[in-house]
């Protein structure tokens, strides 16, 4: 019977993310956010600042090797932290070279 691989302790995923909040296709704010955890389908972002279950943003990760990833999507749950609020965004509008960059991350 094959193993599965199984990692020794959880990786740690800290990626720097621009953000642009855009309503109409226009970008209405923006800044900074970490992200915490992404995959093909989404990403969970942790940010000071509090965003709208709906909202649509335009997100730009900066991968360990200095690669780009741009996905667009929309927020579809938010959790208050001590410090931080925690974002699910549900990724809509990604390029196939940006998704294979998010699963390799």
């Amino acid at each position: 019977m094959p193993r599965t691989q199984r990692r020794q302790s959880p990786r740690k995923l800290r990626l720097l993310t621009a953000y642009r909040c855009l309503e109409n296709g226009v970008a209405t704010t923006s800044g900074f956010v970490s992200t915490t955890n992404v995959d093909e389908t989404g990403a969970l972002l942790e940010s000071p600042d509090p965003f709208s279950v709906g909202q649509h943003l335009s997100l730009e990760f900066l991968l360990d090797d200095d690669c780009i990833a741009q996905a667009d999507g929309h927020v579809t749950r938010i959790t208050k932290g001590k410090v931080f609020y925690r974002v699910q965004v549900a990724f809509s509008k990604v390029s196939a070279k940006a998704r294979r960059l998010l699963v390799k991350q």
